[in-house]
């Protein structure tokens, strides 16, 4: 039960790291100004929140060695046995961050 743990954790703290890697992507993309990657910030705390609760939960029923498969997908580090698994993925953060964006910049101005 301790690695289930363990891998439940583990899995929480890399998609945080991920999840945070893709609006700033994001907005280096498209060369957005600080002052909108604050703001977008703002309104991307609630969806973190959400997505590290479910990558928890996930981490905990998958175990060690499927998150570790899982994050590959993310990553490109994984030879995805099924392509349209890592396409779901990344579409799923690109538009966490994009509506997040969206929300804050409405709130905003921006």
């Amino acid at each position: 039960m301790t690695d289930r743990l363990i891998a439940g954790f583990l899995f929480a703290f890399f998609v945080g790291i991920t999840a945070i890697c893709v609006p700033i992507g994001l907005v280096m993309l498209t060369r957005g100004k600080a002052v909108q990657l604050l703001v977008l910030f703002k309104g991307f705390s609630v969806w973190e929140s959400g997505i590290l609760a479910t990558a928890a939960v996930l981490g905990i029923v998958l175990g060690i060695d499927r998150s570790a498969e899982l994050l590959g997908h993310l990553w490109g580090t994984e030879e995805p046995r099924r392509t349209e698994l890592t396409v779901g993925l990344w579409v799923f953060f690109i538009a966490i961050a994009s509506l997040s964006y969206w929300i804050a910049g409405k709130r905003h101005g921006i």
